[in-house]
């Protein structure tokens, strides 16, 4: 059994996720749509929302959804789903092995969908953010860079030094 006793770490367990585009080559192929790669640009392919369990140098792939557009859906008769809703199910279908769940992923599923979906399930998570994103604090609004230097100028941060750098 890959997920044994031996292999696992009863404290802490990671669950990466993240959206991955298949580059398809004809038209014909069932929900192939085009999206848009990072590195590929604008392309004929599937994607799919992914995630990765990880625990104790372990590594499995354990989520994949397969994203299909609201035109594609709709021809299909399929219910569509945005990629944020594919990663939010992806969260409820998890059923944890460690006592700790903490979810990793990107800027672009950073968002308050996702932080909710955790904090339901008692989960912690780690998502980068872009420096242009608005947030609201006492009902004022904040790009995130904003808010940081508000915080840090009220207290609530402070400067470490590590390795000599800042």
């Amino acid at each position: 059994m890959l997920l044994s006793e031996a292999n696992i770490d009863s404290s802490f367990e990671y669950k990466i996720i993240d959206d991955t585009v298949c580059r398809k080559y004809s038209q014909n192929t069932e929900m192939v749509c085009y999206n848009h790669s990072s590195t590929m640009g604008t392309v004929l392919s599937h994607d799919y929302v992914t995630s990765l369990y990880v625990n104790n140098g372990l590594a499995v792939p354990d989520g994949l959804k397969l994203y299909g557009n609201q035109k594609k859906c709709l021809e299909k008769g399929v219910e569509f789903k945005t990629r944020l809703e594919l990663a939010c199910d992806i969260i409820d279908e998890h059923t944890p092995v460690a006592k700790k769940t903490i979810w990793l992923w990107d800027s672009w599923f950073t968002c308050q969908e996702m932080a909710s979906k955790c904090r339901a399930h008692g989960y912690s998570w780690v998502g980068e953010i872009k420096s242009n994103r608005i947030v609201f604090y006492e009902e004022k609004r904040y790009r995130i860079d904003e808010f940081f230097d508000k915080i840090r100028l009220e207290g609530g941060f402070f400067d470490v030094v590590v390795n000599g750098e800042l």
